[in-house]
């Protein structure tokens, strides 16, 4: 069901309110990349500082573009199971193709507790469900057989795993064979393909969506070779992508293209002169050989 390249987009601000006209312009640009969709209010989306009708405007904006080959997909994860699932009820209402859900963050749930979280959503709805682990912001990391429980509930169909871990990859894959897995760390987007992942939720890709769509086609046609070379050769970007906090680096990646103002929302702050210079040099090789199409 999802499979390729998600790209976990940005949410562009103007003086402080979100950018629609230039949201509309970045989604424009993914789609004809062909990624296969695009996610809403994630991590990369500055999901912490957006308010429930702020992910509503977005949402609406979003669907103008979505068909059978563009999906939209809508972080709705809290804290609290209950506000999930009354954020995700109003979210599903507007038509989307799937609900990201982080792990609750903060108060650090049980493994029996996030079985009973996400149970309890997903009775709740009945749009598909991406589990979303990412311990690194949450403080809490969902088993590989909490996952596997999970992946028997219906609508809880596939996982952004961001944890660079190819054991515990292995494990779900292993263990879960009936969830679409996809990365949630861009540099291993290429080695998760290689043993049975579907393929990414993306942060690069906003910057270098047909790079990463060629790399996902090219594994998925056989062309393992051009696949890895891609790999290698994007993993220095994909560093400095993550110099700073996400999505701080990215946001100066785009204003250093002139395709967004860069703006971030507190406490999140431009990254530093150093990082700027590395994020610069490293866009400026990606154009000499030929990644970057603006």
């Amino acid at each position: 069901m999802f499979k390729g390249v998600y790209t976990a987009i940005i949410t562009p601000f103007k003086n402080g309110k979100i950018d629609l006209d230039n949201f509309e312009k970045l989604i424009e640009r993914q789609k004809n990349a062909k990624v296969s969709g695009i996610v809403i209010g994630g991590c990369t989306g500055e999901s912490f500082t957006l308010t429930l009708e702020e992910k509503i405007e977005l949402t609406k904006s979003a669907l103008k573009f979505r068909d059978k080959d563009f999906k939209i997909i809508v972080g709705t994860g809290t804290a609290s199971t209950s506000e999930t699932i009354e954020t995700s009820k109003k979210i599903e209402s507007l038509g989307v193709d799937c609900l990201l859900i982080i792990t609750p963050y903060g108060n650090k749930p049980s493994q029996e507790g996030l079985y009973n979280h996400y149970k309890k959503i997903a009775e709740n709805v009945s749009t598909p469900i991406m589990l979303y682990n990412v311990p690194g912001r949450t403080s809490v990391n969902m088993l590989p057989e909490t996952i596997a429980k999970l992946s028997n509930i219906k609508n809880i169909v596939a996982l952004k795993q961001a944890l660079n871990d190819m054991d515990t990859m292995s494990k779900i894959l292993q263990i879960a064979p009936n969830i679409d897995l996809l990365s949630g760390e861009d540099s291993i987007t290429y080695p998760l393909l290689a043993i049975g992942g579907k393929g990414v939720v993306c942060t690069c890709s906003n910057i270098i969506p047909e790079t990463m769509v060629e790399l996902c086609n090219s594994f998925f046609n056989s062309n393992l070779d051009k696949a890895r070379e891609i790999h290698l050769n994007i993993q220095n970007f994909i560093k400095a992508c993550f110099i700073e906090s996400n999505p701080t680096p990215l946001k100066y990646a785009y204003k250093y293209l002139n395709l967004s103002n860069g703006e971030l929302r507190e406490p999140l702050i431009e990254v530093s002169e150093s990082s700027k210079k590395v994020i610069e040099n490293e866009i400026n090789k990606l154009k000499e050989i030929g990644y970057l199409k603006i």
